[in-house]
């Protein structure tokens, strides 16, 4: 029985050698044209300011929200008031001051 695996490994063991004569048999490629030299570099310099403004962007917006995991801060995670019908963070709730059930104490 022959099974997938196999299959495809004969295959590849026959196309080889095939490919192989198809190519002796083929003319010459032309030779490519010499590329501009300023080319890949202005691609380079693009790509990495467009990743750069991307950083500030998001940065900026993690400002925004108080999200600061600059210096391995990590920010205070939020829960569920039921008397205020709300999210809030820290300890306790600023407007009812019902304290923060996941808090062991």
């Amino acid at each position: 029985m022959v099974t997938p695996i196999r299959a495809l490994a004969l295959a590849l063991a026959l196309a080889a050698p095939a490919r192989g004569q198809d190519l002796l048999d083929a003319p010459p490629p032309d030779p490519e044209p010499p590329a501009e030299a300023g080319f890949p570099w202005l691609c380079f310099a693009t790509s990495i300011a467009a990743l750069g403004g991307l950083g500030f962007f998001v940065r900026r917006r993690e400002r925004e929200l108080g999200i600061d995991f600059l210096w391995g801060r990590k920010p205070d995670l939020g829960w569920y008031c039921r008397a205020c019908d709300r999210d809030v963070t820290g300890s306790e709730c600023p407007r009812c001051r019902a304290a923060n059930p996941f808090i062991n104490e």
